[in-house]
């Protein structure tokens, strides 16, 4: 199996045996080989990725707070600013 993915991801035929962990820099190089930028931008903000799930019929978890700075992070406190469990 991992010989067809490696064939699919333009590897050699051994890259993936199945026992070795995929290291980051190859994720990424993946990712930007197979994903145009506009879509790897659009993934990495969290919050509009959220809304195009959303918008696609999948459903997400709740969104407690969006932090837009250090400052606001800072400011930020659990015991007011988080909803009652």
């Amino acid at each position: 199996m991992f010989g067809l993915i490696n064939r699919w991801l333009g590897l050699g035929e051994d890259a993936l045996t199945g026992g070795e962990v995929l290291g980051i820099n190859m994720r990424n190089a993946l990712i930007q080989k197979y994903n145009p930028r506009h879509a790897i931008e659009r993934a990495r903000d969290k919050v509009a990725a959220k809304r195009a799930l959303e918008a696609a019929g999948i459903s997400c978890t709740g969104t407690v707070a969006v932090l837009e700075d250090h400052q606001q992070v800072a400011d930020f406190k659990p015991s007011r600013d988080m909803p009652d469990a």
